[in-house]
């Protein structure tokens, strides 16, 4: 086992060091992309440039454990365990027009050990349609994440491959402390990259500010099927 964390805690070392000489040839997460002939005039390039943006996450954890099972999590005296999981993300936005958005992110996930599991999957991909004048509401279409409070009821499972879902989304915000979520989704299966029909998540998510530094969250949902 040591010399597998030695192993992790050089390949670690090279990603940090990798990662801001990256950045610095101009490819950094918050890069914005722009592919134009030399004689295209300024204004076009201007608008190109802040119509598209592209990102990316990398993510690498290793576990190294005594006395318990990674398998099932199971205390397993006497033995000893380790996984090595990894996650990378890339992402492109565009915002064609001033109400108009979209969003596409690309991820793969391996955890090597047990398993041995690696996929690759659209992770998100949707359109969202706000900014209306005197309309204080927000739609968004796709596949999405869902995270409200602690994320603990209903989050992104961002600690593994992470958990989305296909379906609607309408954020309506009557004003300035108090917004309110209509959702319609379905649940997706990252090991299929698909979703069905069930498991299926109805409901309302709401929030109010009552003092800067207190909220209170009202919800309702109803799911069909089991998940």
């Amino acid at each position: 086992m040591q010399k597998k964390i030695i192993s992790f805690c050089i390949i670690s070392l090279i990603v940090i060091y990798i990662t801001p000489v990256f950045a610095s040839e101009g490819h950094h997460s918050s890069a914005k992309i722009c592919h134009l002939d030399k004689h295209e005039d300024k204004d076009t390039d201007e608008e190109i440039h802040d119509m598209f943006e592209i990102g990316a996450q990398v993510r690498l954890r290793g576990d190294f454990v005594k006395n318990q099972n990674l398998g099932d999590f199971s205390f397993t005296p006497d033995t000893e365990d380790d996984q090595i999981l990894s996650r990378t993300r890339l992402n492109l936005s565009f915002k064609p027009e001033e109400q108009i958005s979209g969003y596409l992110q690309g991820q793969f996930y391996s955890r090597d050990n047990h398993s041995d599991y690696s996929k690759a999957n659209l992770y998100q991909a949707y359109l969202e349609f706000s900014g209306f004048k005197d309309i204080p509401f927000s739609l968004r279409v796709g596949r999405q994440e869902l995270c409200y409070g602690s994320a603990f009821f209903l989050g992104a499972n961002d600690f593994y491959d992470g958990l989305n879902w296909d379906g609607v989304k309408v954020k309506i915000e009557p004003r300035d402390n108090l917004w309110v979520d209509l959702i319609a989704a379905r649940y997706v299966k990252l090991n299929k990259n698909t979703s069905d029909d069930e498991p299926a998540l109805y409901g309302v998510y709401s929030s109010y500010k009552l003092l800067d530094d207190m909220d209170i969250d009202l919800y309702f949902f109803y799911h069909k099927g089991g998940f």
